[in-house]
């Protein structure tokens, strides 16, 4: 249900702007991500991993671009040393997911895009892990996910760019340990930190 509604408002709303485009602009990716958990008891951003993937864009007019992305992201949380140190035995996720990002683009200089849209996500793999050896799940994690995403891109050359980006989910990944929810708090979220390096053919 939460997948076939994601793509049906997509459709429903990309229709109108892609179908009349003839200009499309494709590129590649490759980075980082840095993850954290809402609710595991974890702070930082200290869990990494592999983000890359591809994109297409048209434009909207002089300012304004519409772009699909399909990537491969890193998600979860990891605990520091002295978390560890801490407790041993404190569980952490390692979470990878086949994201499909819709992006607005603002070319707010010559050099610089504001970006800012939603995506979908996959969950591809799963694993929970404490200090010594890997641990079963015995919350599964939701198989989709959705989140919002801002961020920024700078161009080096005409063809090269630098982008950062947050990606954060807007519905939980999965429940609470106790099952409770409070207000907006519906659960545990997904906070991504991304960095890559873009290649625009």
């Amino acid at each position: 249900m939460r997948k076939s509604s994601f793509f049906l408002i997509i459709s429903i709303f990309l229709y109108p702007v892609l179908s009349p485009a003839q200009n499309f602009r494709a590129g590649a990716f490759a980075g980082i991500s840095t993850s954290q958990v809402s609710g595991d008891q974890l702070a930082g951003f200290n869990k990494a991993g592999l983000y890359a993937g591809g994109f297409v864009n048209t434009a909207m007019g002089e300012k304004w671009k519409v772009q699909m992305e399909i990537s491969y992201i890193g998600k979860g949380s990891r605990p520091t040393d002295a978390d560890r140190e801490f407790n041993p035995y404190m569980i952490y996720p390692t979470l990878n997911y086949a994201e499909v990002p819709v992006l607005f683009i603002y070319k707010a200089r010559p050099k610089i895009n504001i970006e800012a849209g939603l995506a979908f996500g996959v969950l591809v793999y799963s694993r929970e892990e404490d200090s010594f050896t890997e641990q079963g799940i015995l919350r599964p994690y939701y198989k989709t996910e959705f989140s919002y995403i801002i961020g920024i891109d700078y161009f080096l050359t005409e063809k090269l760019s630098v982008n950062s980006r947050w990606d954060n989910s807007f519905l939980p990944i999965r429940k609470h340990a106790s099952g409770q929810t409070h207000g907006l708090n519906l659960g545990q979220y997904n906070t991504v930190i991304a960095f890559s390096l873009r290649y625009h053919f």
